[in-house]
């Protein structure tokens, strides 16, 4: 018969960012120097989104990919963010009045449900990484990960 009182779970390892991992591998450990062409940046870009998903599960260790954060980093990175914060606010809104013109559709109301975490999760990464943005305190990014409510990460 085991002790409870001895038995210790182990740690949670905290997993690799798969969007820094990769752009690593890919150009070094100094990758952000060779982002410098307009379609190099707009692949940045659209490679972001990994990131927003990695930061939400509390995958970017500060201490390890802390440096990366440089003011133009946060720029295209809050560019991401809000231009995904304003579809997930578009989407939102078309299925409120459509819900509201088409009352009692079960499948529109679990749709807009889904719709709104979506948006209330974006809303959270916003602010977070808008504040991120203001003062570059990493801090914004550690604590993302509680900011968001289980359901809300299975939307990112």
């Amino acid at each position: 018969m085991y002790n409870s009182k001895s038995f210790k779970r182990p740690k949670k390892q905290q997993k690799a960012s798969k969007f820094f991992e990769g752009y690593i591998q890919r150009y070094g450990e100094n990758f952000l120097q060779y982002i410098t062409e307009p379609a190099a940046i707009a692949r940045l870009k659209k490679d972001m989104h990994r990131l927003i998903k990695d930061i939400a599960y509390g995958n970017v260790n500060i201490n390890k990919y802390g440096r990366y954060f440089t003011p133009q980093f946060n720029f295209w990175l809050i560019e991401v963010v809000d231009e995904e914060y304003v579809r997930k606010s578009t989407i939102l809104s078309a299925l409120n009045l459509y819900c509201t013109t088409y009352p009692g559709d079960e499948n529109s109301l679990r749709v807009r449900a889904e719709a709104n975490e979506s948006y209330h999760a974006y809303r959270i990464i916003y602010e977070r990484i808008y504040a991120l943005n203001k003062t570059g305190d990493l801090n914004n990014i550690t604590v993302l990960p509680n900011a968001l409510k289980y359901s809300y990460k299975n939307t990112i």
